[in-house]
């Protein structure tokens, strides 16, 4: 009987502290134990998206704005369809004010990249590389008009704010606005441009500064991005659009084709 009307009084005793708990005391024990409802960041709702594209296939479109400060301006379209899920696509990059012969195809498939009617490759032949080796050689253009590096920039993309909303195509979407750090700007590229664009940084003080854009859609995926360097006269703008999410994608693998070990030139970056 004794050890029972211990354990009442031990149960009372428990009873009595919890009576005595301050309204928000209690609140604050019952928040704990709630999962969190705070809402992302927009640095991270924008990795988030890039995750998500880069997990399903794509119609994609390059926009490549460039401008040497002079009133010339150069644009490049590059247009295709891409699996980034399984790293593998087709691309027709153009230059529609080029005289001539304007326009070279692209192939990404098992790792390599394969290029059509390269002036150094004989005719009807391909020119190929592994797809990680190419570099840059141009300001904020993708290697060989990669659209997986357009994203990982975006996902690199810091001091990220959301805009509001827009309407792309159709598509009801969120801007979300940053800028690229130096090691986003500089990543993959030539060491001849690494080397130059480290030697701004230098000069200025402080890093070339690049705005970066994505426009997100309600279902998580990016439908825009864009990159743009305006140095007060010379200027690069990069917009990539992308649509029709997650529809199929055909790729054969060109033939005959050739390795090199190299692929440059202003249509390829």
């Amino acid at each position: 009987m004794r050890a029972a009307l211990t354990v009442t009084a031990a149960l009372s005793a428990v009873a009595l502290l919890c009576t005595a708990c301050s309204p928000n005391e209690r609140a604050t024990a019952d928040a704990a134990d709630k999962p969190s409802t705070r809402a992302p960041s927009p640095a991270a709702t924008v990795r988030a998206a890039v995750k998500a594209t880069r997990a399903t296939s794509v119609d994609t479109r390059q926009k490549i704005e460039t401008s040497d400060g002079e009133g010339q301006t150069y644009v490049l379209d590059v247009t295709g369809r891409f699996d980034l899920d399984d790293d593998r696509g087709t691309l027709q990059v153009r230059m529609p004010k080029k005289p001539g012969k304007n326009t070279l195809q692209e192939v990404f498939a098992n790792g390599q990249v394969y290029v059509s009617d390269l002036p150094d490759v004989d005719e009807g032949v391909w020119a190929t590389m592994p797809r990680h080796n190419a570099v840059s050689h141009a300001v904020l253009r993708a290697p060989v008009n990669d659209p997986e590096y357009l994203l990982q920039q975006i996902a690199a993309m810091r001091m990220v704010t959301e805009e509001g909303k827009e309407t792309i195509g159709g598509v009801r979407t969120t801007r979300y606005r940053g800028m690229l750090d130096h090691a986003a700007l500089t990543r993959r590229m030539s060491p001849d441009l690494r080397d130059k664009m480290d030697r701004t940084r230098d000069s200025l003080g402080a890093e070339v500064v690049v705005i970066a854009e994505a426009w997100i859609d309600d279902k998580g995926h990016l439908v825009r991005t864009r990159t743009d360097l305006n140095l007060g006269g010379p200027r690069t703008t990069v917009t990539l659009n992308l649509s029709r999410h997650g529809s199929p994608v055909e790729v054969n693998v060109p033939v005959p084709y050739a390795q090199v070990l190299e692929l440059a030139g202003p249509f390829l970056g």
